[in-house]
Formats: structure tokens, sequence, C-alpha cells
């Protein structure tokens, strides 16, 4: 994996610490001076609004990475930028003018809802895909990272309590925007973006659309947990549902560096390069199960750790919700992994399209008939099966393109080290007494006994690295 890639990963990495950081200080501010209701009403809120950034987006921002990292002549990326742009700017118009009509019936956050409709504006202006297909992703992290700090103190600074649930709106609103008109000025720096009415759209149109849908509807059982709950349960569900899947959506952050950052140079290298393609892709599936089997297992045994940090008290409604998220966000992770760096850059979106609709429908399915019954629990059970499909399907749809590989014994080799992390938190829980202090060094030393094991089966990922900083030590110690 070339040095670069290396680069572009630690800014992504640390501009996604930063605002998981910052999503999760604000959201546990929040959390202590908002009631569950008025948590509720905001997620409820986020959640529909959603919906409405995904139309506007449509397919654009994995097709134009794709397409884009292909092309070498500026001149073709100038006209390609500018038609994506410029298919963003109609359809964010349509999506804006759809909701300010739709808003009005959604009673119970309407007047959050309108705020939170400039965030259209915001996706549109960011430009993240460009900066990803021109690879500036330090840019990226410094305006990203900037901005959170600056919205983390202005939340500490002017939100006091649970009549402010509207003001925290329009400052998350406002920063962000500022944030998108930044980085869209900044961008101009390196490429010539203007609208034009040369859309490219029988070039465009129909990959961008067969994303899109797989994108809209891949959304659908993703988001249908709170849209389910809000409409049919109590904004205080909601409150507890969105404490649990809050967690879970902020380690989902930590492991889409590895795809956002790799999708460019995984779509090049497919035909550039096949042998390096494959070499990349075990060491990016490494790097997932390194990061992804403790956060697994820390969120089965220590649900109630996560909750405390998160609000100061361990609810056990949460604590049971979160435990069963875990599960999903495991096989969320492995069918994100085939989908981002197999099936895209070999053009299979029409199969992920067909795998969205097939898994949208079963999770509607099972809300439906489960939520008056198990009520909360039904969307997880939903989220949980339909996770599982999309696995299943993406895995076997990916070992039909590559053939035989390894990639199943990196998987394999990472499970193992399952018992070695529930065994040290275990023997934590026995010596000492349940506090925070004690939980959190038993998940670090949980963690160290994994990567030693790791080491131990002789994880590739793991000697190189180890390899590299036994000769970068050795290295700094000759000197001296």
């Amino acid at each position: 994996m070339n040095q670069s890639f290396e680069k572009n990963t630690i800014f992504m990495l640390f501009k996604n610490i930063v605002n998981i950081l910052s999503t999760f200080f604000i959201f546990s501010y929040l959390t202590r001076i908002f009631t569950l209701e008025a948590l509720g009403i905001n997620a409820f809120a986020y959640n529909i609004t959603f919906y409405f950034l995904l139309l506007s987006g449509l397919g654009i921002n994995s097709y134009s990475i794709r397409e884009g990292s292909r092309m070498r002549d500026s001149d073709d990326i100038n006209l390609f930028s500018s038609q994506i742009f410029s298919i963003n700017l109609l359809s964010t118009l349509f999506s804006f003018i759809l909701f300010i009509v739709l808003f009005i019936f959604f009673w119970r956050a309407y007047y959050i809802l309108f705020i939170y409709s400039f965030l259209l504006f915001s996706k549109l202006l960011s430009l993240e895909w460009l900066y990803s297909l021109l690879k500036k992703f330090k840019i990226i992290s410094i305006i990203n990272i900037i901005s959170n700090l600056i919205l983390l103190l202005t939340v500490f600074l002017f939100v006091k309590n649970t009549n402010h649930v509207t003001l925290y709106v329009y400052l998350f609103v406002l920063i962000n925007f500022i944030q998108s008109l930044i980085m869209f000025i900044y961008i101009r720096r390196f490429i010539h973006l203007n609208f034009t009415m040369n859309l490219g759209i029988k070039k465009h149109f129909r990959p961008i659309m067969i994303i899109f849908i797989t994108t809209i509807t891949g959304a659908i059982y993703l988001n249908l947990d709170i849209s389910i709950i809000g409409f049919f349960g109590s904004l205080t569900e909601v409150g507890y549902y969105s404490l649990s899947i809050r967690i879970i959506n902020l380690f989902k952050g930590i492991i889409s560096i590895l795809f956002i950052v790799s999708l460019p140079t995984m779509s090049n290298l497919v035909k550039a390069n096949f042998s390096e393609y494959l070499m990349n892709l075990k060491k990016i599936l490494n790097w997932l199960l390194i990061i992804l089997i403790p956060i697994f297992v820390f969120l089965i045994v220590k649900p109630d750790f996560f909750i405390q940090i998160l609000t100061g008290n361990s609810i056990d409604i949460s604590n049971k919700l979160l435990s069963l998220l875990a599960f999903s966000l495991f096989f969320s992770a492995l069918a994100g992994f085939y989908s981002q760096t197999i099936l895209l850059p070999f053009k299979k979106e029409n199969f992920l399209m067909v795998v969205s609709i097939f898994i949208s429908l079963i999770s509607l399915l099972i809300n439906i008939i489960l939520f008056p019954k198990i009520s909360i629990f039904a969307p997880v059970l939903a989220l949980l099966i339909s996770e599982i499909f999309a696995f299943l399907l993406t895995f076997i749809f990916s070992i039909r393109i590559l053939g035989k590989s390894n990639l199943n014994l990196s998987l394999f080799k990472s499970l193992y080290g399952i018992p070695i992390i529930i065994l040290v938190i275990l023997i934590f829980d026995y010596l000492f007494i349940d506090t925070l202090l004690f939980d959190t060094i038993s998940l670090f030393l949980s963690f160290l006994m994994y990567i030693f094991f790791q080491f131990v089966i002789k994880n590739e990922l793991i000697i190189q690295n180890y390899s590299f900083l036994k000769f970068f030590l050795k290295k700094k110690i000759t000197k001296i």
C-alpha cells in the first residue's frame, strides 16, 4: 500500500477521531440537559432530513470518486467535475422544494425540520466527493476539525437546557454551512468548477441512478428504525433508541475511514495493477478486523460502560439495545468491505442495487409485523437480519469475482482472538469493583492482549507493523 494511501488514512483517521470525540462530547452533554423527549424530537427530525440529503446527493459521491479516479487529463477532470456539480445542484433544488412541501406533515418536529432542511445546501457546497477524487484529504481534515471544535465550544457556551433544542439545531446547521462554503471557495485553487448545461446525462444518468437507488434503499433499512419508532412509538422511545444507535454510528464512522480512503485507489488498481489490488485488499480487511473485533466484543460484554459514559447513567433499555445492535455493526462493516472495495470497483452497482432493495423490503416487513408486539426491539431485529443478508450476498458475489483467495483466513484468524478479550474483561469484573476506571483499564488491556494474540498467530499486518516499528526505533537509537 503506497505512502500516499497511508498519509491519507492518517489524515482521515485524525479527522474522524476529532469528529467522533466532538460528537460524543456534544451528545453526552445534551443527554444531561435535554429530556428524552427532546432528544427524540431532534433524532426524529434529523432522521427525516437524512432521506432528503440522500435524494439531493443521488449516487454522486461513490460514482464521481470511482469514475474520476481513472482520469488523468486535467481538462477531462474539470469537465467531469462541473457536470457532476451541476447535476448535484439541480437534484438539491428539487429535494429542497419537495422537503418544504412535505415537512408540514411531520407535525411532531416541523420547526426543527425546516432548519435542518438547509443542510441540503451544506452538503452540495461541501464537495467532499471532489476533495476525495483529488485526494485532498489533508484539507478536508483540517477544515472539518476546526468546524467541529467551534461547534463543540458554541454548544457548551449557549445551549443550557432542554428548551434550547432549536438553538442547538440552528448552531449545528449554521456551522455546517460555513464549513461547506469555505470548502466550496477553497476547491477553486485546484480545479475550475462551473455550472454547465452540458450535463452529460447520457453518460452519467444511468450509473448515478443505480448507485442512488442502492444508497436510498440501503438507507431505508439503516434508518427505518428511528422513522418507525417516531411514527408509531413515542418520542421518549426514540430517545432511548437514539442513545444506543448514536454509539453504533460513532464506531461506524471510525470504520468508514478505510472505505473512504481506499475507494479511489482500489478503483484505479482493478485495471492498472490487479496483483497490487489483491495485496491492498488483504491489508484493508486486516485493518478492518483489528478495529472491528474488539469494538464488537466490547459492545456486547460492556454496553453499560458506553451508555454510562454517554449519559452519566446506566439505562437498562439502552444497554440491551446496544448489545443487540453490536451484531448489526459487525455484519454491516463486513458487508461494507465487500461492497466498497470489491463490488463497486468492479462496477457491480446493479447487483448492489438489487441487494439493497431486497434487504430494505425484508426490514420493512419485519418492522410492520413485529413492532406492535415487541416495540423498539423490532427495528433492532430487522436491522440485524437485513445486515446478515447484506453480508452473505455481497460475500458470495465477491468470492465469485475474485475466485479463490486467502481473505477468509484473515477473518477466521481475527475471530480466534474473541475469547481472549472476553476472558480479560471477566477477570477484571471478578477482581475489581465495576467502575468506569476499572472498566476502561480492562478494555484497554483486553485490546492489547488481542493484538498480542494476533502477533502470536502471525497476523501479517501485525507482523509487518511490528517489524517497521522495530526498525524505526533501532534507527532512532543508533542516531542517539
